[in-house]
């Protein structure tokens, strides 16, 4: 999940990162509260969307007057900004103090599934500079973070690239040392500072950031997801889709139903099944965050659709945790509603013996639990054909 520019900076400022003093305004009552913060008014206002290009639209501008502040804020709260055919509606101003900049660049730091590592990106050329260039990938340099024996560290070479004086090197190996700490901590997988400043006591400023955070990891960022969950409006508009996006997708033929979290988890669940002689008549994709009466709805939806005969459940715990659904499943059962049906369980991850626990200890003859994906997969068919035998 991606997160605004004033959450990336209340993250980072809790590891001691320069952010230029600033405060979220959310509404034309908090302006002369917030104003009184601030010695003098030199001030930048900021939209606070995910959308790129921001000053294209004037949706960030300086401040130097009570009037000016004002004006900004009538006009831009609560308005749909558009760009790029992705549209996004402002929902809070950031108010930050202006830094005088001696040098700009930029610094990004991104974990890369492909290769299963996490690497430094680097410009000399920072803000509207690296924009205004045609070709980004050849002004950028990209370093990896943590590199093998064999070669030499990369903070060398990214100070060289960089040309940074002697003082401005030791004060970059510990803003370094900070990021990469908050990076890890915090399951960030991309982290971008564009510009990166430094003022004229050397010092660097984080002026404007964006980044993206594992949803899988909530179960253990609740800070993050308080953060979340207390200034964006991304989750109240999630729970009125939830019920409809939670619907379940049915194929003409098959006597198997597939619920999994994650979408590559659901289709290597199918794959697997159909591989093995299988035929999967329904399946199911949960996102983060569902309650239990939802999930209940869901395998009622299920379970009405008499041609299904089995019912696999592969959770992989993260934000939707094994115990969670073991109960939801346990619940269910005790209404009797899974007569003709057969299920099949495989929990893995955040809190799987748990789940494994509560399932086998009530529901031993009923429910095939497993943490193995092979075994559940051999249930699921061989329940398929000859039903329920375990």
């Amino acid at each position: 999940m991606e997160l605004q520019e004033y959450q990336t900076k209340k993250i980072l400022s809790q590891y001691k990162i320069s952010i230029p003093k600033g405060y979220v305004i959310k509404n034309k009552y908090e302006i002369k509260k917030i104003l009184k913060k601030f010695k003098k008014l030199e001030l930048v206002a900021k939209c606070q969307v995910l959308l790129k290009s921001r000053n294209r639209i004037k949706a960030v501008q300086e401040i130097h007057s009570l009037d000016q502040i004002k004006g900004f804020v009538s006009f831009w709260i609560d308005r749909n900004i558009k760009i790029n055919n992705y549209e996004e509606k402002v929902r809070a101003i950031l108010v930050e103090k202006k830094i005088t900049i001696k040098k700009e660049i930029y610094f990004c730091i991104f974990f890369s599934r492909e290769k299963q590592k996490i690497f430094y990106m680097f410009s000399k050329f920072g803000g509207n500079k690296l924009k205004e260039k045609k070709n980004f990938f050849t002004k950028v340099k990209i370093f990896e973070i943590f590199p093998t024996k064999k070669k030499k560290f990369n903070l060398k070479k990214i100070e060289k690239y960089l040309n940074f004086s002697s003082e401005q090197k030791s004060k970059f190996f510990y803003f370094l040392k900070k990021i990469i700490r908050c990076f890890l901590e915090r399951d960030f997988l991309f982290l971008e500072i564009n510009p990166l400043a430094i003022d004229n006591k050397n010092n660097f400023f984080c002026l404007d950031a964006k980044s993206s955070v594992d949803e899988n990891a909530f179960f253990r960022q609740k800070k993050i997801t308080k953060l979340i969950f207390r200034h964006t409006r991304i989750f109240q508009k999630l729970n009125k889709r939830r019920i409809e996006r939670k619907k379940s997708i049915f194929f003409k033929s098959g006597n198997i139903s597939v619920i999994a979290n994650g979408a590559g988890l659901a289709m290597c669940t199918i794959d697997t099944i159909m591989f093995f002689g299988g035929k999967v008549r329904s399946f199911l994709d949960l996102k983060g965050g569902i309650k239990e009466e939802e999930f209940l709805k869901i395998l009622e939806e299920i379970v009405k659709n008499t041609k299904i005969k089995v019912v696999i459940v592969n959770i992989f715990g993260g934000i939707v945790k094994c115990d969670f659904i073991a109960k939801c499943i346990l619940k269910f059962e005790k209404k009797n509603i899974f007569i003709n049906t057969s299920i099949v369980v495989r929990f893995s991850g955040n809190n799987c013996k748990i789940g494994k626990e509560i399932l086998i200890k009530k529901y031993k003859n009923q429910i095939y639990v497993t943490s193995k994906f092979s075994k559940a997969i051999q249930k699921c068919i061989k329940f398929s054909k000859y039903g329920n035998t375990i």
